[in-house]
């Protein structure tokens, strides 16, 4: 039986994964697509290795 969830549900999830993540700019899609995944497997909240990658420290411009 195919697990039911709501948008607010994925809303909740990704704004959780995002706020794991360090609340980076941009990428919401990418955290709205993950809490699908999570949600849709009924896995832990814990979000996969591919987000750590997705803003990584080179690609946040320096700030003087």
């Amino acid at each position: 039986m195919p697990n039911s969830f709501t948008e607010d549900d994925i809303r909740t999830k990704a704004y959780e994964l995002w706020e794991q993540a360090g609340c980076p700019d941009g990428g919401a899609e990418i955290y709205w697509a993950q809490a699908q995944v999570i949600l849709g497997n009924g896995e832990s909240a814990s979000p996969s290795d591919s987000l750590a990658d997705v803003h990584s420290p080179e690609d946040t411009p320096d700030e003087k």
